[in-house]
């Protein structure tokens, strides 16, 4: 099939493939709607939802993704974020991250990810595997999928360089011990 398209529609279709899939799923779902008997219209009603449910992820993902291409290779395992590039390199735990900035100088931008160590790994938002930074980044307390794409969008339209403190960890008071 990869002789039959282009490589330019090959590559649209890949990164739109999740939405796609959503909204393929969603539409055979709503077609299954009207099929006569209740047990087929809730599983198609729960195909529905899923569907629109992937979509909007997709959309979530496609949306945080972007098109930059950039040195290196990013993986996220079992809560580490690790980033191997040409020249550097390294890993921190979603847990020890007290802060995320993101550096951006108009035309490239760049995560800068600080532990609670004071350690500081640099990853370029458009390496190989960097989607897999948002749902990561969605998962920590205070920091939502929308405000994460937020700031990413405002720092996409900025035409001056700076850095943004996209999150910061607020250290929480113990429910117990001394006062």
């Amino acid at each position: 099939m990869s002789g039959f398209l282009r490589p330019e529609a090959l590559a649209a279709l890949r990164r739109w493939s999740e939405v796609l899939a959503g909204l393929v799923l969603a539409g055979v779902s709503a077609l299954l709607l009207s099929a006569p008997g209740p047990a087929v219209q809730i599983v198609a009603l729960a195909g529905l939802v899923g569907g629109a449910a992937l979509a909007l992820i997709g959309w979530r993902r496609l949306r945080f993704r972007g098109r930059e291409q950039a040195p290196g290779v990013v993986s996220v395992d079992e809560g580490e974020i690790r980033y191997f590039g040409p020249v550097t390199g390294g890993s921190v735990a979603l847990g020890a991250l007290t802060e995320i900035r993101l550096r951006h100088d108009g035309a490239h931008r760049v995560w800068v990810l600080v532990a609670g160590d004071g350690g500081l790994l640099t990853i370029p938002h458009g390496a190989v595997g960097a989607e897999q930074l948002f749902d990561a980044f969605a998962s920590l307390p205070g920091l939502g999928a929308e405000r994460l794409l937020a700031r990413l969008a405002a720092a996409g339209r900025a035409v001056d360089q700076g850095t943004e403190t996209v999150w910061r960890r607020t250290t929480e008071r113990a429910l117990t011990g001394p006062r």
